[in-house]
């Protein structure tokens, strides 16, 4: 399983949106007596202030994943690649951040068929209709792709 490295970027933008926090703070300060604008001010921050957290232990979620996938074993089966499917969705209320979701299907000796949720750079690599060896995981009935070795 694939680790990307952290950017760096949720950390800055908690700091820049702190720092834009404060700026409104003291300007409401200044200009307005009532609580009500600092309450709504408060609720807003933290909310968005949350979703910079969370967005932030997205790396560590998937670290403490992949240690947990360590203690159950890999299982090798030969399959065919049937499909590639993308999902595409928007995160709540952002029209700017879009995540696409790739999936393969495989069937195996058996008939079955099981989809495996895979990174964009191991699904422009295989093809459908590849033939070849499997590696994956299983835990709680939910399945992990961990390679692909097509045949030659």
């Amino acid at each position: 399983m694939e680790e990307k490295p952290s950017s760096g970027y949720g950390c800055l933008s908690i700091l820049v949106s702190a720092f834009i926090v404060f700026v409104i703070l003291a300007i409401l300060g200044r200009n307005d007596k009532s609580l009500g604008g600092y309450i709504a001010l408060a609720i807003v921050s933290a909310i968005f202030i949350l979703m910079q957290l969370n967005r932030l232990a997205e790396p560590a979620n998937k670290r403490r994943l992949e240690r947990l996938l360590d203690n159950f074993p890999e299982i090798k089966e030969s399959v065919k690649v049937i499909s590639k499917t993308n999902e595409v969705s928007r995160a709540y209320g952002s029209n700017e951040e879009v995540k696409t979701t790739h999936y393969i299907s495989f069937q195996f000796p058996d008939g079955s068929r099981k989809n495996f949720e895979v990174d964009v750079s191991t699904y422009n690599i295989i093809l459908e209709n590849d033939f070849g060896i499997l590696k994956y995981k299983e835990m709680d009935n939910t399945l992990y792709f961990v390679d692909f070795q097509a045949e030659v």
